[in-house]
C-alpha cells in the first residue's frame, strides 16, 4: 500500500473517531440538559407549592385574626352585660324593658312589681313618677328633646336619666306602639342599665290586635278565630299599615321599613340588649332572668299560662289563604323573631 492510500485511510479513521466522539458528547450533553430541566421544573414546582402554602397560611392567619376579632367583640359585649348584671345585684343598675305593644309588657311589670319599686302605671309612668325626671318616652334626650325636634345637636343623657331614675325605681318600662328615633339613640352599653325585651311571633301578635288603629278592641282578641262572617274585617286588618311587620318597624334604624337591611340592623340592635326573652316560654324565661339577677325568689310568676294555647297560631288563624298572605307579608318580622329565639336567655322547647 502506497503512502497516499495509508494517509487517506488514517484520515478516514480519525474522522470516524471524531464523529463518534461528537455523538457521544451530544447525547451526554442532552441528558445533562434534560436532567437540569427536570431539576429546574421540580424546583419551580417546589417554589410554586411554597408560594401556594404561604398564601394559604396567610389566608388562614387572616381567618384566625378575623375570628379573634369577632370573638373579642362578643367577649366585649358579654363583659358589658356582665357588668350591668353585677351592678344590678349591687343595687346601682336600672332595668329597662323595651316594651313592644302586646309583647308581655304588663306581665313583666307585674312580675317585677313585687321585687321592688316600679312606676304605678304599667311600670312606665303614673303619679309616683318623679317630676324632676323627664318622661321615659323622651329618653335618652330628656330636657334636650326640643333641641332634637328642632334638628339641633343634642347630648345623650342616658347616664344621668338612668342614675336619677334608679334612686326611685329598680325597673321601668317604655312602651313602643310605633317607631321612635329615641330608641336607637339610647346608650344600651351603659354599665348601670340592664335592658330586657320580649319577642313574640309576629302573627301571634297580629291575633292580639291592640294599639292598631280601629282594630284595638273586639273581635281582635287572642281567642278569636277567622270566620266567614268577619273575613272582610280580617283582610282589612291584614292589609293595614299598622299591622305590617310591627316589631321590626319599631326596632329598625329608620322609619322607612322593611327590607333585608332593616332586618340585619334590628339583629344588631337586639345584640345590645342584656336579655332577650322568648314569649313562648315567658314564665320560665323570667325565672331564668331572676336567677341571673339574684331575684328569682321574689319574682311573682303568673299561673294563667299567658300566651299558651292548645292550638297553634296557624290553627287559630283557621284560614290557609290568610295564613300564607301574612307569612309572606311578615316574612322579615318572622325571620327576626326566629333569629331572636336562638339569642334568648332561655331556649323554649317545642312542647
Amino acid at each position: 500500500m502506497n503512502t497516499y492510500k495509508k494517509f487517506t485511510l488514517v484520515l478516514i479513521l480519525v474522522c470516524c473517531l471524531l464523529f463518534y466522539s461528537t455523538v457521544i458528547y451530544n447525547e451526554h450533553n442532552y441528558e445533562d440538559i434534560d436532567a437540569i430541566h427536570k431539576k429546574t421544573t421540580k424546583s419551580s414546582g417546589i417554589e410554586s407549592t411554597a408560594r401556594g402554602d404561604l398564601k394559604a397560611n396567610e389566608t388562614k392567619q387572616k381567618q384566625i385574626e378575623n375570628s379573634i376579632n369577632g370573638t373579642s367583640l362578643i367577649l366585649n359585649a358579654n363583659e358589658t352585660k356582665q357588668k350591668q348584671i353585677e351592678n344590678y345585684i349591687n343595687g346601682t343598675s336600672l332595668i329597662l324593658n323595651v316594651h313592644i305593644t302586646h309583647h308581655a309588657g304588663t306581665s313583666l311589670c307585674n312580675a317585677m312589681r313585687v321585687v321592688g319599686p316600679v312606676p304605678e302605671f304599667v311600670c312606665g309612668g303614673g303619679e309616683n313618677w318623679p317630676t324632676e325626671i323627664p318622661n321615659i318616652g323622651s329618653w335618652p334626650l330628656g330636657e334636650s328633646k326640643s333641641l332634637y325636634l328642632d334638628g339641633g345637636v343634642y347630648p345623650n343623657e342616658t347616664a344621668t336619666l338612668v342614675d336619677e331614675t334608679r334612686k326611685h325605681f329598680h325597673y321601668v318600662s317604655d312602651e313602643f306602639r310605633f317607631w321612635r328615633p329615641t330608641l336607637q339613640a339610647l346608650d344600651f352599653d351603659n354599665p348601670n342599665l340592664v335592658s330586657i325585651i320580649s319577642m313574640r311571633h309576629p302573627i301571634g301578635r297580629f291575633l292580639a290586635g291592640g294599639k292598631c288603629s280601629k282594630f284595638h278592641n273586639s273581635p281582635w282578641k287572642n281567642e278569636h278565630q277567622v270566620t266567614p262572617e268577619d273575613a272582610d274585617l280580617w283582610w282589612e286588618y291584614a292589609n293595614s299599615d299598622c299591622a305590617d311587620n310591627y316589631a321590626l318597624r319599631i326596632l329598625a334604624p329608620h322609619k322607612s321599613c322593611c327590607s333585608e337591611a332593616d332586618l340585619e340592623s334590628a339583629k344588631e340592635f337586639l345584640h345590645r340588649m342584656t336579655f332577650i326573652i322568648d314569649q313562648d316560654c315567658l314564665d320560665e324565661s323570667l325565672m331564668k332572668v331572676g336567677e341571673i339577677l339574684n331575684i328569682s325568689d321574689q319574682i311573682a310568676l303568673r299561673t294563667t299560662g299567658h300566651g299558651k294555647y292548645v292550638e297553634s297560631i296557624q290553627d287559630r288563624i283557621a284560614n290557609e289563604t290568610l295564613w300564607d298572605f301574612l307569612s309572606h307579608k311578615f316574612r322579615f318580622d318572622i325571620a327576626l323573631y326566629e333569629w331572636s329565639k336562638e339569642q334568648s336567655v332561655l331556649k323554649c322547647s317545642n312542647d
